[in-house]
Order: C-alpha cells, then structure tokens, then sequence
C-alpha cells in the first residue's frame, strides 16, 4: 500500500524502512503470486493498474477488518463487550434505572445491555430466560 500511497518505491521504502530493491522485490513476488500486474512501471514513474486500484481497496478493507477484530478481542479482553441484564425492583427502577442505564452507556458503548422490572414474587426463584445480576 505504500508504494500505491507515494507512487514511488523509493519513497515506499524509506517509509517501510527497507532497502529499495527489496521492497521491489516483495512486489515483483505478490504480482507472481496472484498472477496479475499490480502496478504500470516506467524510468519515470509508477502508477497503479485498474487490478492495482481494485486489489488496493480490497487491501485497505481487509486491513481496517483486521484491525477492528483486534480492536474488539483487546475490548472482549477487558470485560467491555458481552451483554449484561439487570432486573430492578419497582421503586428503584423508576427512581434511578434511567440514570444508571444512560452513565452504563456511555461507559461501555459496545457492551449491551437489558433492564427488566423484578417483581417481589419472582424475587427468590431464578430467571429462566436469562442470568441476571
């Protein structure tokens, strides 16, 4: 992508901290690999092909998909994706649940959650739908 970026494997290179001939190398070996002309090379120039242009966006996602999975396996990690489900008892969910449920939102936007209302019956025998806190 770097060459693509600069349009330039010199510029490519000292970006990647490469020696040149070896980053031309590595793609001289992935246009062998897939079989297809990544790139237009001239004394003066390099440009994309339309292959180039396809396989760079294709590229930048896979990339951006990549890094959005380690984003969330770090956040699953650190306890902060899953669901939580929390039953209230009646006075207390219509005083403080809406307060509670917006400050838990904001502290843990990818972590979802579920709020029911407890009733004094229920108060000693488990839920069978769901674990609750």
């Amino acid at each position: 992508m770097a060459v693509a970026d600069d349009l330039s494997f010199t510029k490519a290179a000292a970006k990647l901290h490469l020696a040149q001939p070896s980053l031309t190398r590595q793609i001289h070996n992935l246009e062998e690999e897939i079989g297809v002309r990544l790139l237009a090379r001239s004394k003066s120039r390099v440009a994309l092909t339309e292959e180039g242009r396809a396989f760079l966006v294709d590229a930048r996602r896979i990339l951006a998909l990549a890094t959005e999975s380690i984003l969330a396996v770090q956040r699953l990690s650190r306890g902060e994706t899953g669901q939580l489900n929390i039953a209230y008892f009646v006075q207390f969910r219509l005083r403080t649940a809406p307060r509670n449920a917006r400050a838990f939102r904001r502290a843990f936007p990818t972590l979802h959650s579920t709020s029911s209302t407890w009733l004094p019956r229920n108060s000693f025998a488990p839920s069978k739908r769901a674990r609750l806190i």
